[in-house]
C-alpha cells in the first residue's frame, strides 16, 4: 500500500521557497485576479445579491485559513489545489460583476479542478492503519507468543513471528488487513488451519489499540480430574461415541460462524433431525437404540464438510451447521441425509421403520448487528421441532 511520507526541507533554499509560499496566500493573489477582471471586464455586469457576495467571501475566508495550516504543517502538496479553488470561488461572481464573461467558465473549471485535486491528495496521504514506530513494532515481533495488535478500527499494525506461522502468511500480507480477514475479534475461540485456539482481547493506550492473543486449545486425554481436584475439565472437541462436536465446542463454533455471517453479508442455514423410532415407548430402556443412534451421527459426519458445525443438541436429535450455504442448498442436504437410514438398515433393522424430522432455518446476514446469539438460534430451531412434531402427533391421532 502506498503512504506518503512528509517532510520538512532543511536545504539553504527552503527559506526562500516558504516566503513564497506565505506570499502567495489567497487574499494576495485574489488581488492580482480582481484587477486582470477589472481589466478586461468593461462590459455591463449583473448585479449580485448581497447574499451570494457573503457566502463567497465566507468560503474564501475559510480556505484562506485552510491554506496558512497547509503551510504550517508543511503540506506543501495541497497547497495548489486550496490556492484554485480559492480563485475559482471568487472568479465566478467577479466575472458577472464586472462584465468579463470570458473568466465565468474558468472561475468553474479551477473550482471543480482544485476541489478533486484536493480530494484526491488528501486520500493518497492518509494511511490505512495508524503504525507503530519501525524499531518498536521489529521488537514486538520477536516475542514468543501468538499475538495480533490492531487499531481502534480493526486494522493489523503489528503481529508476532508465532502468529505468521499460525496464519501461514507473510508479514507484509497481513499488516494493514483487517484482523477480521483471518479470525472473528469477538469470539471465545477460532479455528485456523485445522487448530483451534483460545482468544484473549484487551484494549491497550486508552482504547486506541486493542491486543488479541491466541492460546492453542489442549485436546482431552480422558483422564482429567479424576482426582476431585477443583481444576475446569478438560475441553472436548468431539464425543468419542458419535464423532459429532460436543455441545460446548459447537455453541462455541455457531457464535463465530453467526458474526462472520453479519459481518460480510453471507448466508448460512441450519439443520435439526430428529429420529423417530416407532417401537420406542415413552417409558422404555433406550440404550438398545443408542448404537444405531451413534451410527446414523457417523454417517452424518462423513456426509458433512469440514467448514460445518454438527452436534447431538438432545436425545436423538441432531443440529447441523452449513456455513455460506442458502436455504434451498439446505433442503438438498436434507434430502440426502434422509437416505442414511436405508443405508443403514441391514446392519440396523431398527431402521426399517424409522421417521425422520426436520426443520431448517436460514440467516442472510442482513439484520448485522441484530443477528441472534448461538444460544437464540439454536432453541429457535428446537421450539420449530416441538411445534412440528406436536402438529406429527395430533395428524397420526386422528387418523387413528
Amino acid at each position: 500500500m502506498n503512504q506518503r511520507v512528509v517532510t520538512t526541507n532543511n536545504n539553504p533554499n527552503g527559506a526562500g521557497a516558504a516566503v513564497l509560499r506565505w506570499l502567495a496566500v489567497p487574499p494576495i493573489v485574489a488581488g492580482f485576479t480582481v484587477g486582470i477582471v477589472r481589466l478586461l471586464g468593461g462590459g455591463v455586469g449583473g448585479e449580485i445579491d448581497l447574499s451570494v457576495w457573503a457566502m463567497v467571501w465566507v468560503l474564501f475566508l475559510i480556505l484562506t485559513l485552510l491554506y496558512v495550516l497547509l503551510v504550517v504543517r508543511n503540506f506543501n502538496a495541497a497547497l495548489v489545489p486550496t490556492e484554485a479553488l480559492a480563485q475559482g470561488i471568487i472568479l465566478c461572481p467577479l466575472a458577472l460583476a464586472y462584465g468579463a464573461r470570458m473568466f465565468e467558465w474558468l472561475g468553474v473549471i479551477l473550482a471543480v479542478g482544485g476541489a478533486v485535486a484536493l480530494l484526491v491528495e488528501y486520500n493518497q496521504s492518509k494511511p490505512d492503519a495508524t503504525p507503530l514506530l519501525p524499531s518498536i513494532e521489529n521488537d514486538i515481533s520477536q516475542i514468543p507468543s501468538k499475538f495480533v495488535i490492531t487499531d481502534d478500527g480493526g486494522m493489523i499494525v503489528a503481529v508476532s513471528n508465532e502468529m505468521l506461522e499460525i496464519l501461514d502468511a507473510q508479514k507484509e500480507n497481513v499488516v494493514n488487513k483487517l484482523i477480521s480477514d483471518y479470525f472473528s475479534p469477538v469470539g471465545r475461540s477460532v479455528e485456523i488451519n485445522e487448530k483451534f485456539f483460545d482468544i484473549t482481547r484487551k484494549a491497550v493506550d486508552n482504547g486506541k489499540r486493542y491486543y488479541f492473543e491466541l492460546k492453542e486449545k489442549g485436546l482431552p486425554t480422558g483422564n482429567e480430574n479424576e482426582d476431585g481436584d477443583n481444576s475446569e475439565p478438560a475441553f472436548k472437541m468431539h464425543d468419542p461415541e458419535t464423532s459429532l462436536f460436543t455441545r460446548q465446542y459447537a455453541m462455541n463454533r455457531i457464535e463465530d460462524e453467526i458474526y462472520r455471517t453479519g459481518r460480510y453479508k453471507h448466508e448460512m442455514s441450519a439443520v435439526l433431525l430428529r429420529l423417530m423410532f416407532p417401537t420406542l415407548l415413552p417409558d422404555e430402556d433406550v440404550k438398545k437404540y443408542v448404537e444405531p443412534f451413534n451410527a446414523f451421527c457417523k454417517a452424518v459426519k462423513k456426509d458433512t464438510r469440514f467448514s460445518d458445525t454438527a452436534f447431538e443438541v438432545d436425545d436423538m436429535q441432531i443440529l447441523i451447521v452449513l456455513s455460506e450455504c442458502t436455504a434451498p442448498d439446505a433442503e438438498a442436504v436434507v434430502e440426502r441425509l434422509l437416505a442414511i437410514p436405508n443405508a443403514l438398515q441391514p446392519s440396523y433393522p431398527v431402521f426399517a421403520n424409522t421417521t425422520i424430522l426436520s426443520v431448517t432455518n436460514s440467516l442472510d446476514g442482513v439484520a448485522g448487528d441484530a443477528m441472534p446469539t448461538a444460544h437464540d438460534f439454536v432453541e429457535d430451531l428446537r421450539q420449530a421441532m416441538t411445534r412440528k412434531y406436536s402438529a406429527q402427533a395430533l395428524a397420526d391421532a386422528d387418523d387413528e
